[in-house]
């Protein structure tokens, strides 16, 4: 005899195909089943080779703040100094 489960609630079963109860995805033999399931706890994931993407706008803002703060400082430091030489 058969055993029929859901692929995504492996806690159900039945011994006949139908629909699981929980999510109404079709029952598919056990066997079936655990041949297609994967360990995820060993997968890379891809997370080791994307998380500097997240430094990109931290350094994007960062630039802009300093970039802002020297413009203003620079031009503060101009304000009231004379303007190219001036003729006696």
């Amino acid at each position: 005899m058969k055993i029929y489960t859901c692929p995504m609630h492996p806690e159900v079963a039945s011994d006949k195909p139908g629909r699981c109860p929980k999510c109404g995805m079709q029952l598919v033999p056990k066997d079936e089943v655990q041949t297609h399931a994967v360990d995820h706890s060993t997968e890379d994931m891809g997370l080791g080779k994307t998380t500097w993407k997240g430094y990109i706008p931290l350094l994007v803002i960062v630039g802009l703040i300093l970039l802002t703060s020297l413009t203003i400082s620079y031009k503060q430091s101009f304000e009231g100094s004379p303007r190219g030489i001036q003729l006696l």
